[in-house]
């Protein structure tokens, strides 16, 4: 069983979207400006009358920046990222467009944006911008004019630009509605893929609520076959209205016809408070969670797939001091069903901080409701792993006392207790291995049933497995694991009568 990666709920407060009007116009409340609103079949004119429509309002956005190499291009822990060739080739030192140029010398990058508001302010992605020092935009009839950072949100890769139009009459697009396109509706790219400016292409909609790991807890992507080539990160997606319903970001390098594009609904909450403040305030939950695994769902007997499991209730947050623990499973916030565990980042985000809401979990088989009290986030650390000495144990892996230099190096809570994994047995029949447990976990708990053991040392933990030892064959148990800074569960099945002969 792989293991999803937890990741730490986070708030967004948004304006209220009243605002927006002033920043930019809405199409359902501008029907006259729609294209295509008589067609009831496809012809080419469709496209023709899209493309004409917006023509002005795409741009070209060139930056100059010190070349170094990119958060996005980096794997964690030496894996390979599938989505690092794509960002190397849209904005890294490969840049097709240009040679290749040395450490700390300046690079030029092309990317695409569009303009949302006459006044001057341009949409385009984060990492278009991101460290750039001159920032140029260049528009439909060549024309060029010097772009300043609003704001930028690195989670959602979201961006907004201000020019100073100077005379110059700009011509905006105007935004529909992702949440009502469905799978299969048309969608129609634009931008400046290795810098041939105003290229147009078309697809569908291939799939929606896409989480693909290059952003992070706020993926949501739309997923197009409307082709996407290194250029157009930050251009519109449009659909037959000639509405922008999403901002082009990213290609399955290894794919094809497989491209994604942040939801516009997503970056509208995002933009207001950009414009507003430079910045997005988040509160804080202060939980971690995982996906419901299949596995999951036999170990903690549950009824299905849905919702969010608590991995692990951060110390002194507002879910530690509303009463959530670690094994709860979150299937209801603020009255609003948890279908996925990647949405609830999402359906949080759409709370104020200082808000009050109700909380839906399942606990032992049982549901309760708690409510707790969102505050803002202050920061953000990374987990830092490293590797202790190995010691024998069963289960296919190795481990010993949890000492105090262990969780020096693993940068744990020096009050933190549990028996730390030193080395899995990677064969294919091994218990630890399949379940996906690493080297430098910490084992704090092991639940079977309604029974929990905490993990303080090894006594406890070969007390644990002795009980595990008079569960039925196939009986499914869970672990609760430290990896870093993070929590997760993972399930195990007890052994089956070879495996209990080997120990």
């Amino acid at each position: 069983m792989k293991l999803s990666k937890p990741i730490l709920i986070v708030l967004c407060l948004i304006p209220h979207l009243s605002q927006a009007e002033s920043l930019w116009k809405e199409g359902k409340d501008h029907p006259k400006q729609r294209v295509n609103t008589q067609a009831s079949s496809l012809s080419p004119q469709i496209y023709l009358q899209v493309s004409e429509a917006v023509r002005e309002a795409v741009v070209n956005i060139s930056t100059t920046r010190e070349t170094s190499s990119h958060p996005y291009f980096q794997g964690r822990s030496g894996a390979q990222d599938p989505f690092g060739d794509l960002f190397e080739r849209f904005f890294g030192g490969q840049n097709p467009l240009h040679p290749q140029q040395g450490p700390g010398s300046q690079a030029s990058s092309l990317g695409s944006g569009f303009v949302i508001s006459e006044s001057g302010y341009i949409v385009t992605n984060n990492h278009v911008v991101e460290k750039a020092k001159d920032i140029t935009v260049i528009f439909s009839d060549e024309s060029e004019l010097k772009a300043q950072v609003v704001g930028r949100d690195p989670k959602t890769d979201v961006a907004l630009l201000k020019v100073d139009p100077k005379g110059k009459k700009l011509r905006s697009v105007i935004l529909g509605d992702s949440d009502a396109m469905k799978v299969g509706e048309i969608a129609i790219a634009i931008g400046n893929p290795f810098g041939l400016s105003y290229s147009v292409t078309q697809g569908i909609i291939s799939a929606k609520e896409r989480s693909i790991g290059i952003v992070g807890q706020y993926d949501d992507f739309i997923q197009t076959d409307a082709s996407i080539n290194p250029g157009n990160s930050g251009g519109p997606l449009l659909n037959l209205y000639g509405e922008v319903i999403g901002i082009n970001t990213a290609i399955l390098a290894s794919g094809q016809g497989i491209g994604f594009a942040i939801p516009i609904n997503l970056a509208k909450q995002i933009l207001l408070q950009l414009k507003e403040s430079g910045r997005v305030v988040r509160g804080q939950l202060g939980v971690m969670v995982q996906k419901v695994t299949h596995d999951l769902v036999k170990a903690l007997e549950l009824q299905s797939k849905k919702g969010a499991l608590v991995a692990q209730v951060v110390e002194g947050s507002p879910a530690d001091k509303a009463g959530l623990k670690a094994g709860d499973v979150i299937v209801k916030y603020d009255g609003k069903e948890v279908k996925d565990w990647h949405k609830l980042p999402i359906m949080v985000a759409a709370s104020k901080v200082g808000k009050e809401v109700e909380i839906e979990v399942i606990r032992d088989g049982k549901t309760k409701k708690i409510q707790s009290q969102i505050t803002e986030l202050e920061d953000e650390q990374s987990p830092v792993e490293t590797q202790p000495k190995e010691v024998e144990s069963p289960l296919g892996m190795k481990v010993e006392p949890l000492s105090s230099p262990i969780k020096k190096a693993l940068g744990l809570d020096p009050k933190l207790k549990g028996v730390v994994v030193s080395k899995i047995d990677q064969s294919l029949d091994k218990q630890a291995f399949n379940a996906g447990l690493q080297r430098g976990d910490v084992i704090t708990q092991i639940k079977f049933g309604n029974t929990k053991v905490d993990i303080e040392s090894m006594q406890d933990y070969h007390q644990a497995l002795q009980a595990i030892e008079k569960l039925p064959d196939g009986k499914r148990f869970l672990m609760l694991v430290v990896r870093g800074k993070q929590n997760l569960f993972v399930t195990m099945k007890k052994d089956d009568s070879k495996e209990k002969k080997k120990r």
